[in-house]
């Protein structure tokens, strides 16, 4: 059950992060805080890019440093 109305349910989550542990951390933080996720993990800005044309999502994650891709930059 979602925390509040307004929450999608499920919510989907596109995941911009290159650490799979990381990416898990996220998704069992999520899941254990009671979301119901539906969570599509991309390893760089070009899939991020890719992943966003070819699906609708309502909460984007992304980490700030990658090798290929640092957020504060673009």
């Amino acid at each position: 059950m979602p925390l509040a109305d307004d929450i999608p349910d499920p919510l989907r989550i596109l995941h911009l992060e290159d650490n799979p542990d990381d990416a898990d951390l996220i998704r069992l933080t999520l899941v254990k805080d009671g979301f119901n996720v539906e969570i599509t993990r991309v390893d760089s800005f070009a899939g991020f890019l890719n992943a966003l044309k070819r699906q609708p999502v309502d909460l984007l994650l992304s980490d700030c440093n990658l090798p290929s891709f640092d957020g504060l930059k673009r």
